[in-house]
């Protein structure tokens, strides 16, 4: 999976990146990995790094396809 993040319980922040090619499973198989962790709190901000996505093989619908987003909605997001 070229998706990876770090969680930085001091801050309350989610680091994530990916690379190469970026498509929706990798998208979906993120958020599972990542409401799985112990260490995630849905109220944390994240910043997404994706300068190393070569392409995004993502289709227009994969915004209303995903499961729901991990994080609160009062969060900050900066992609």
């Amino acid at each position: 999976m070229p998706a990876f993040y770090k969680i930085d319980k001091e801050r309350r922040l989610v680091l994530s990146s990916a690379y190469g090619v970026f498509s929706r499973a990798d998208s979906v198989a993120h958020r599972e990995k990542l409401l799985k962790d112990p260490d995630f709190d849905p109220s944390y901000s994240q910043i997404a790094d994706f300068t190393q996505v070569t392409k995004f093989d993502l289709r227009p619908k994969i915004f209303t396809n995903l499961p729901r987003d991990p994080f609160s909605r009062r969060n900050r997001a900066a992609l």
